[in-house]
């Protein structure tokens, strides 16, 4: 067995509008990038490194306080933080070319396809992903959109640190990944592209 990438990623965002055409619509700005980097090999899956970073909103004037209790992402958090294309791009470059990337859940995948078409960003690359909450719940015989929390302690494991923060919601993916490993591993009919 030769070595795989995953990167397991997880995105926080805000309420924004963007105009299009004399038309105004809402979407989910994205405003916080948390991942990390595992690799799958014959030995088992080895921890390789972690990716967080804060975006600048472009769309949305600012972060609401009902947002950032939920969140933890505050105005003041992404007052530095870089603009969506930029972010996109180096965690994009950071996972590296034959990375497969895992989501918790659909929507993650559809803020990145809403916020490129908001960013008219149309020259990113293409990106393998799996929707382990499907997998997951398919697995265990759910009803659909098991949460991340839940899904933990289903396994009878405690989620660390403070929930909808992007790199902890990534790190708390983990040891669902592995006990999915299998499933990941046989090819998996839930790979899909983006």
């Amino acid at each position: 067995m030769s070595k795989e990438t995953y990167i397991l990623f997880d995105l926080e965002a805000a309420p924004a509008q963007v105009s299009e055409e004399g038309m105004k619509h809402w979407f989910q700005e994205i405003v916080e990038i948390g991942a990390v980097k595992i690799e799958v090999t014959e030995h088992g899956i080895q921890h390789m490194d972690e990716y967080h970073q804060y975006i600048s909103p472009t769309f949305g004037d600012h972060i609401s306080r009902k947002w950032a209790k939920m969140t933890g992402v505050t105005d003041v958090m992404v007052k530095n933080g870089v603009d969506f294309i930029t972010g996109f791009t180096e965690f994009i470059q950071w996972a590296g070319e034959d990375a497969i990337f895992v989501c918790w859940s659909i929507c993650d995948i559809r803020m990145i396809e809403s916020n490129i078409e908001a960013h008219k960003f149309w020259m990113y690359p293409t990106m393998e992903y799996l929707n382990l909450q499907e997998l997951f719940d398919d697995t265990y015989e759910l009803p659909d959109h098991t949460g991340l929390k839940k899904a933990l302690y289903r396994l009878n494991i405690e989620f660390v640190g403070q929930r909808h923060h992007a790199l902890n919601d990534a790190k708390n993916m983990i040891p669902i990944f592995e006990n999915l490993q299998s499933q990941i591993l046989s090819g998996s009919e839930y790979i899909n592209m983006l």
